[in-house]
């Protein structure tokens, strides 16, 4: 069940915009992964802009983003990740590493901005 199995292994969202995978169970101190998928054709002007909330940022130590965001801003409690797409009908693929900075739940939400948001959780343990 712990590790990264299949009782593990979790995503949000929806193929037609944003798709998130991650760990339902990742071990304090050890590497998690959120990987980020939006679909072809969410870009706006050569952006692709989707944000994660401070709460699940609060409970990390980001370790990297790649490939990294061209912006980051702050929009309540939401930290947005900007990035300049070259073709818009390309899917955009973004590898967010980590570890979690205590034990327990860890609670999130993602989504695209002006498009829809999905929650999800994961447990930290020893």
């Amino acid at each position: 069940m712990f590790g990264s199995g299949p009782l593990s292994a979790a995503s949000v969202g929806d193929n037609a915009t944003l798709v998130a995978h991650y760990q339902r169970f990742v071990r304090h101190q050890g590497q998690g992964e959120l990987v980020v998928k939006v679909a072809p054709n969410e870009a706006a002007e050569g952006r692709v802009e989707f944000w994660l909330t401070t709460e699940f940022l609060g409970e990390i130590d980001l370790q990297g983003i790649s490939p990294e965001p061209d912006e980051v801003r702050s929009a309540g409690d939401r930290q947005i990740f900007v990035f300049l797409v070259d073709d818009p009908t390309c899917p955009l693929e973004v590898s967010i590493s980590y570890f979690p900075n205590g034990l327990g739940r860890v609670s999130g939400g993602i989504g695209l901005v002006d498009g829809p948001d999905f929650s999800f959780n994961q447990l930290s343990y020893p």
